[in-house]
């Protein structure tokens, strides 16, 4: 073997264990503020994550009174929460799989980190049944996570002029197949 070959596989390995580092200590450990408007169903939003390893942390309704949503209605849900994210970070809210299990299903949504308002949690009911919404219930999950695309660092949107000829410049594998083109696993 190249003995120039093997010191470039030690610089990469030691850029990345620098890299690694770097976020170890800077990234992971941001401390985000939060404020709640309803401190009975969130004690310490730390204690919000189900499990050791979890990726999200429970979000849940600070409605006062219970909302029932009759089948194909939808409700924007208060959740007592307010952010102070860093610019480089979003929270994402995703659907909790029990409540979509049932047809009840949260729309995907952003938070970016400019935003100051309470969250909202907007829960569409697909059943055929009445469905209730009560104080304290768990009804989104919260991700926090990287922004990679910030348009105030020189990021821009580039025109194409010719579908044909982006096509031929960006050729992948995949193409223009979604939706499933890759098979559910079943």
């Amino acid at each position: 073997m190249d003995f120039n070959f093997i010191k470039l596989i030690l610089l990469i390995i030691a850029i990345h264990l620098i890299i690694n580092i770097i976020n170890y200590f800077f990234k992971y450990h941001i401390r985000i503020k939060y404020y709640t408007t309803d401190k009975d169903i969130y004690s310490d939003l730390n204690k919000e994550f189900a499990y050791g390893f979890a990726a999200c942390f429970d979000i849940k309704s600070a409605v006062k009174d219970d909302i029932i949503l009759e089948p194909g209605k939808s409700a924007t849900i208060p959740t007592g929460l307010y952010f102070c994210l860093p610019m480089d970070l979003e929270l994402q809210i995703r659907p909790k799989s029990g409540l979509s299990k049932y047809m009840h299903p949260v729309i995907l949504g952003t938070v970016d980190g400019d935003y100051r308002g309470e969250v909202c949690v907007t829960i569409y009911n697909l059943s055929a049944s009445n469905y209730t919404i009560k104080y304290g219930q768990k009804i989104a999950q919260g991700k926090i996570d990287d922004v990679p695309f910030l348009p105030f660092m020189g990021s821009k949107f580039v025109s194409v002029k010719d579908l044909k000829e982006f096509g031929k410049k960006l050729n992948t594998k995949r193409g223009d197949k979604g939706f499933g083109s890759s098979g559910t696993g079943v």
